[in-house]
Parts: structure tokens; sequence; C-alpha cells
């Protein structure tokens, strides 16, 4: 797994930025400025993707991912719903997607990914 380490050391990172952007684009839909939020979601999207992709080989290999694949799979089903709802023009429903389901969502995938890979970090 030692070389898995360098893509460890981006996955972390990357899912921070992305707790980020989730929050400033819950504040840009508040403000109403949802023509602002949209191509911060599309990144957020693209980061979530390479995350997603990266996260495959460890899937494989390591024994007991099965909540961590869960809550990947939870991430990817909170994501298409935002989408879907962005596509529909239902700003209103993308709003309570944001703060009910995807933030919180993404709180539990982000502290699984770090007590997953804390032990590889500081090894």
């Amino acid at each position: 797994m030692e070389d898995q380490l360098p893509v460890i050391k981006q996955i972390l990172p990357l899912t921070e930025t992305m707790g980020e952007s989730l929050q400033h684009i819950q504040e840009l839909l508040h403000d109403g400025r949802f023509e602002a939020a949209m191509p911060l979601f599309d990144d957020l999207v693209q980061a979530y993707s390479s995350i997603e992709r990266a996260l495959q080989p460890f899937f494989e290999e390591w024994e007991e991912t099965e909540d961590l694949e869960s809550q990947t799979a939870l991430m990817k089903n909170s994501l298409d719903a935002v989408v879907s709802a962005l596509e529909k023009n239902e700003y209103e429903h993308v709003k309570e997607i944001m703060q009910f389901t995807l933030l919180p969502q993404w709180k539990k995938w982000h502290q699984l990914m770090e007590s997953r890979f804390q032990r590889f970090l500081h090894s």
C-alpha cells in the first residue's frame, strides 16, 4: 500500500476543498446567486469523480471498506439529485438537498476517509 501514499495525500486535501466549495455554493444559493454557483458545482462534481476513481483500488485491495464504499455511493446519489434539480431550475430543492443531505453526507464521507487513511500519513 506504500505505492498508494501519494494518492492518499491528494485525496484528503481534495475532500477538504470539496467541503469548502459546498459551503461556498450553499452561501451563493442562499443569496440567490444561482448562476454563480453553477460553475463551482461543476468543479465539485469533477473533484468527486476524481476521488471516486482514486478510491477504486482501495475498495478492491482493502478489507472492510463497505462503509466507505456505501458513503461514496450516497455522495454520488446526492450529487446526482442536485444536478437533476439544477437542470429543472428547482433552486429551493437544491438548497434543501445541499443543507440536509449533501453537506452532512460529505462530512461523514470525509471523516471516514480521514480515519481510514490517517495511519498511512503518520507512518
